[in-house]
């Protein structure tokens, strides 16, 4: 008696553990990775301006009458009203940007048309600095290049799904669903989809986020206008139902124990 009951718990314990480290391979992220695991991007990750991008440029120097010419400027509206008249900023909550056009261009003041697509941050605010110092315009010009009104979008099986801002340009695969509050338990974090346009072309990628090796991929980081989807398992009812048996399953393991501690003492 005391053989078969104590043999009856080692299976249901056996179970449980089998039925938990299971559940465990299928939400963890990054499986089989080393503690000190080293990965190298085949290409370091920079965000270059693309087509439709909104560009925030700021040109400054010591005397800032000499920058005026080289900024946008808000336009100005008369008003009347009760026989007098004043002026208003139009659109005065609203950022002064650049939207880069379908010909990857953009329209700067006194210069013109730019071809700013394929450039970094950094390769157009060099080459605004080294126009401007070159043809006499400012001796000593400083200008800010920033990406604004980035964003990317995160759907499926998250806790938020939601449109995301991008405050940083460099955003991880990983930071973009922490931005979205995670996975659910429900999402399959070897069929994560990413949807990207690139050069008028729209690209579906399916990503392993179990793999170790997907910190190397080209699709780590996030770019602006992406999209990620989160497929849902084929039988999230019934791991709804699987993580609900493993708690079940271990209280009743220690039900079971105590009943049989119980029987043992009762029997002897």
């Amino acid at each position: 008696m005391k053989k078969t009951i104590l043999s009856l718990l080692s299976v249901i314990i056996l179970t449980t553990m089998l039925c938990s480290c299971n559940s465990r391979e299928k939400i963890v992220y990054i499986q089989g990775a080393s503690k000190t695991c080293v990965f190298q991007n085949a290409t370091p990750y920079e965000a270059r301006i693309a087509k439709d991008n909104q560009l925030s440029i700021l040109v400054t120097c010591s005397d800032l009458l000499l920058a005026v010419p080289f900024n946008l400027q808000r336009p100005q509206a008369s008003m009347q009203e009760g026989g007098g008249s004043y002026s208003t900023n139009i659109n005065d909550n609203d950022n002064l940007y650049y939207r880069v056009d379908a010909n990857g261009d953009i329209l700067f003041p006194t210069i013109g048309k730019l071809h700013v697509e394929g450039m970094t941050r950094g390769e157009l605010s060099d080459y605004l600095t080294n126009y401007l110092s070159s043809k006499g315009y400012i001796s000593d010009p400083i200008v800010n290049v920033s990406f604004t009104g980035a964003h990317y979008s995160v759907i499926g099986e998250v806790n938020n799904p939601s449109v995301i801002p991008m405050t940083q340009e460099r955003v991880t695969i990983f930071e973009a669903l922490a931005a979205a509050h995670d996975m659910t338990i429900f999402g399959e974090r070897d069929k994560v989809q990413l949807i990207r346009e690139d050069n008028g072309n729209q690209q579906v990628v399916c990503l392993n986020l179990k793999d170790p090796q997907i910190i190397s991929s080209p699709y780590y980081f996030v770019k602006n206008g992406d999209v990620i989807y989160v497929e849902p398992s084929g039988t999230r009812a019934a791991n709804r139902e699987v993580s609900n048996l493993s708690s079940f399953a271990i209280s009743i393991t220690s039900i079971l124990i105590t009943i049989a501690s119980l029987i043992i003492t009762v029997t002897k």
